[in-house]
């Protein structure tokens, strides 16, 4: 009879440890495993019922209540990893720029340049830019030199337009003045034939 309940034990630690056991058949084995005489192949299992049946016969009530820390709210949670996004991100960009930015050649306007002298091409620069920059500079002068020109120009056949206009002006008057139509031909011939 001992080998059949042994055997019976064994099925029911076995549902226990898959989880399909009831709360009768759990009582079964506490009781079974409280007995001082179980076979040897068992024993193992004693401490792990003891535990169970020690634990769950425990009064929770009287023990202290214990809290968990308090998670921090998810909204936190996400603001958080978005600024840190937000950083790497920013970070990552800057050093890209660096990279990238940061290996530009400073470009010379004058490379390339030469000048001819007695035949000769001349292309070193520390020679060639004085006199390339003197040349610039009087293209600039000569620039301003000629704006100055159109301007005074255009100034003087402005002053000529303002007196042509202003001795139109007299002359229409002055044949407006005349009475006589014989004198006033004739006033107009002379000055017509003086342009």
């Amino acid at each position: 009879m001992k080998t059949e309940e042994y055997k019976s034990i064994e099925d029911l630690l076995d549902r226990f440890f898959e989880g399909r056991t009831s709360n009768e058949e759990e009582r079964v084995l506490y009781e079974f495993f409280a007995r001082p005489d179980i076979p040897a192949h068992l024993e193992r299992y004693r401490e792990v019922f003891g535990y169970f049946e020690s634990g769950i016969a425990l009064d929770f009530s009287e023990t202290p209540e214990l809290r968990l820390p308090a998670k921090e709210s998810s909204n936190k949670r996400k603001i958080g990893w978005a600024i840190a996004v937000c950083v790497a991100a920013s970070l990552l960009l800057f050093l890209v720029n660096q990279l990238f930015m940061g290996t530009e050649e400073v470009i010379n306007p004058y490379e390339g340049s030469y000048i001819v002298r007695n035949g000769c091409v001349v292309t070193d620069l520390d020679r060639i830019q004085p006199e390339i920059e003197a040349i610039y500079q009087a293209a600039e002068a000569a620039e301003k030199e000629a704006d100055l020109l159109l301007c005074d120009k255009n100034e003087r056949k402005f002053i000529s337009g303002m007196a042509d206009r202003q001795v139109k002006e007299n002359y229409q008057s002055l044949l407006r003045s005349v009475q006589d139509d014989r004198l006033r031909k004739e006033i107009k011939n002379i000055l017509d034939s003086d342009e």
